[in-house]
């Protein structure tokens, strides 16, 4: 069984940026660091597998929302 994650995403129109858990395409929105951890338990979504789509995402998350001490790489 392959184990769920988070990819932060691309920003919508609304300026959220897409958190989709992997593998089943489930699709929320997160305005912050908040958005992403809290979800984690309640979508079965371990703290640690979450990841960025691309670098470019990454900076955009970054400064948006600045650093976090557990943000992924």
């Amino acid at each position: 069984m392959t184990e769920n994650r988070f990819v932060i995403g691309p920003r919508s129109s609304d300026g959220s940026f897409r958190l989709l858990r992997m593998p089943d395409g489930l699709a929320l929105r997160a305005r912050s660091w908040d958005d992403v951890w809290a979800p984690c338990p309640e979508f079965n979504v371990p703290w640690r597998a979450v990841s960025f789509s691309d670098l470019l995402i990454r900076q955009q998350v970054l400064d948006e929302w600045g650093d976090h001490p557990d943000m992924p790489s």
